[in-house]
């Protein structure tokens, strides 16, 4: 069984799981001429959460803010190897931890996807606040409840706020 290029395993794998999505994204840029996938998850305050899957499999939460990269929220990276005998793994995975698959689907599917689906319904909900830093040309981000929302704002280097509940998933 050939296996399929980076961009056909995600939208398999989306179109039997975007129920699953708490709030539910949209499909946005499937690249035609790279094997690229960008999921985009639009916010208030001209914030907009990015999903992006490369070739490589690098895969990350992004954050862009008026429409410039922000930070990297999340990382749900795979560094596909092959053993001898046809059987997938993670090469970033500490050997304890080495999960083989049968197929390179499966691998992408269960060690990245699924964590990705996982992270974003626990931490983009109803309680939880991205808030917005920079300072000296570096930016970050940190995900703060409301219990944190106060030293969030009064922080030197804090810049803006964003609400999951108001984002335009």
């Amino acid at each position: 069984m050939k296996d399929l290029p980076m961009k056909d395993i995600f939208t398999n794998w989306f179109s039997h799981n975007h129920r699953k999505f708490k709030y539910h994204p949209g499909l946005i840029n499937v690249s035609k001429t790279y094997d690229r996938v960008e999921l985009w998850l639009s916010g208030d305050f001209a914030t907009n959460l990015v999903f992006r899957m490369d070739e490589q499999f690098h895969i990350t939460l992004d954050v862009t803010y008026n429409h410039r990269f922000w930070d990297i929220l999340a990382e749900f990276d795979v560094y596909e190897k092959k053993t001898e005998r046809g059987q997938y793994y993670c090469g970033l995975c500490e050997p304890e931890y080495k999960v083989f698959y049968s197929s390179r689907s499966e691998l992408i599917e269960i060690h990245s996807l699924n964590p990705l689906l996982d992270w974003i319904n626990c931490n983009c909900n109803q309680s939880k606040y991205i808030s917005l830093f920079a300072y000296h040309g570096s930016s970050w981000t940190r995900i703060v409840d409301e219990s944190e929302l106060e030293n969030a704002v009064t922080n030197a280097y804090f810049i803006d706020l964003m609400k999951f509940d108001e984002i335009e998933f």
